[in-house]
């Protein structure tokens, strides 16, 4: 039979993992749009100055996501070593 700190301890583990995968695709946005800015010089599909711009949003909003992850994973990793210190003492 589980106890209510194990319980809430599963579901902490469960909310870590969606936020990582979460700041997989954020770091994949980030990595995509650097590569259309720097490694392919904007000359994606044309190379017009929209692209490059969509490149540049790309960037800021995986960076965003990234940003997100980070501080939700701060505070569930607290939590996780809160339940953890309070199971064990």
């Amino acid at each position: 039979m589980q106890t209510d700190k194990e319980a809430e301890l599963g579901q902490v583990q469960r909310a870590l993992l969606v936020v990582v995968v979460l700041d997989s695709l954020g770091a994949l946005l980030v990595g995509i749009g650097l590569y259309f800015v720097y490694a392919a010089g904007g000359d994606v599909s044309g190379g017009s100055q929209e692209n490059r711009n969509g490149a540049f949003y790309a960037i800021a909003v995986g960076a965003a996501i990234m940003l997100w992850s980070m501080i939700k994973m701060v505070s569930l990793m607290r939590r996780k070593a809160r339940l953890k210190r309070d199971q064990d003492g």
